[in-house]
């Protein structure tokens, strides 16, 4: 992957025990930092939702 590409696919620890509100609260301060777009926020929401 070139450097200049986003990895859409961010790590989320699914193995531990953080719960699902605690990954989104993750997700959440990530966008609200500005390392996730808004696309990239949802995206990954859904992913973890749809888990």
């Amino acid at each position: 992957m070139s450097p200049n590409k986003k990895d859409n696919n961010i790590k989320l620890n699914h193995n531990s025990n953080l719960s699902v509100s605690d990954e989104l609260k993750k997700l959440h301060d990530l966008k609200e930092s500005g390392v996730l777009t808004q696309e990239e926020f949802d995206f990954q929401k859904s992913k973890l939702l749809n888990h």
